[in-house]
């Protein structure tokens, strides 16, 4: 079974009709839509925005269900000028880049002491799209001190759940595979307009990327 995480139900809205023999119930006081997609067994959870909701959501379904991946999907923006809007990207790493004890310790920007490191891998699979490296906050921001820290980190994309969920996929021993689809990019214009203006066509071309990620499982 594949475990799916998803912050906002908009950004499924066209994978939701291709699941079929749908149930629905409640976990962690998330909403949770068992059944098919694509051939797979899933269980989708509508995490809700931030890194703790997407945490607790990520272990709500390892604790209930007998997960062979978590795969999180979602809208996300991009600091890296070489990556395109509307197009669709595997993460290889991620971070958390307001994960921040450098005053206290010497050591990087994200580093994480009980796991010895700044990134979270994930699971390499065989598909067809570009790879990317998310960088991942509670806070949505185009101030551009923060964003040359984390292009200094080598992040090309960002969102607000992707790295904790990493966090909890790697405490728990379990695969993960993460999709973005870029509605903005920093120094393309407004960032919250951007994003306003491109969810909707992210959000319908993401069963395409879905189908490819799942015939290589």
């Amino acid at each position: 079974m594949i475990g799916i995480v998803v912050a906002l139900e908009k950004e499924a809205i066209a994978v939701l009709p291709l699941i079929k023999n749908k149930n629905e119930k409640l976990l962690a006081g998330k909403k949770v839509i068992e059944g098919k997609l694509f051939g797979k067994d899933i269980a989708l959870i509508f995490s809700g925005i931030g890194k703790v909701s997407a945490a607790l959501s990520t272990q709500a379904l390892i604790d209930n269900y007998n997960l062979e991946y978590v795969f999180n999907f979602g809208s996300v923006g991009a600091v890296n000028q070489k990556i395109k809007v509307n197009q669709f990207y595997l993460v290889d790493k991620c971070m958390q880049f307001d994960f921040d004890v450098r005053e206290i310790d010497d050591v990087p920007l994200g580093y994480i002491q009980d796991y010895d490191r700044v990134f979270f891998e994930t699971s390499p699979i065989d598909a067809k799209l570009e790879r990317a490296t998310l960088g991942t906050s509670d806070k949505f921001t185009s101030k551009s001190e923060i964003i040359e820290e984390i292009i200094d980190c080598g992040i090309d994309i960002r969102d607000m759940e992707g790295s904790a969920i990493a966090q909890t996929c790697i405490s728990n021993d379990v695969k993960l595979i993460i999709l973005k689809g870029v509605t903005d990019i920093y120094g393309s214009g407004n960032d919250g307009e951007q994003f306003i203006k491109n969810l909707i066509a992210v959000s319908n071309n993401f069963p395409t990327a879905i189908e490819e990620i799942f015939k290589s499982l």
